[in-house]
Formats: structure tokens, C-alpha cells, sequence
């Protein structure tokens, strides 16, 4: 698998988004892989993923630029 170094162009954003926000703006993916490519980010850097203690569950995922 190649190496993720910038984020998809439709997740290009000023602000965090909701997983339902991204899902619509990258048209035709499934949940399954649009989760999995979220940890990914996640895991090596350009992503942030910011939980709130609320009811029901609120989380954002902030893309931002990988670390050099």
C-alpha cells in the first residue's frame, strides 16, 4: 500500500468535520474503508481525532499537514 502523505482532496478543510461530513464529500466510499483510512491518518500524523464526552457520542477528525 502506498504511503499516505497528504490527505484526500475532498478531506481539505479549515475545520474538524463529523464522519457523516467527510463520508459526503468523498462520494462512493464505504464506512468500513473510510474508517480504516481514518485510523491510518490518525496513526501516522495528519490526522487528529478529537472525542467529546457527550450523549450520543460526538467525534471530529481535524486533517491537517503530516509532520516532515
Amino acid at each position: 500500500m502506498p504511503a499516505l502523505s497528504a490527505p484526500p482532496r475532498g478531506c481539505r478543510q479549515d475545520g474538524p468535520l463529523r464522519f457523516g461530513e467527510l463520508r459526503a464529500r468523498l462520494e462512493g466510499i464505504s464506512p468500513k474503508v473510510l474508517t480504516a483510512t481514518l485510523r491510518r491518518l490518525e496513526e501516522h500524523g495528519p490526522l487528529t481525532r478529537t472525542v467529546f464526552a457527550e450523549v450520543p457520542p460526538r467525534v471530529e477528525q481535524h486533517v491537517g499537514h503530516a509532520a516532515p
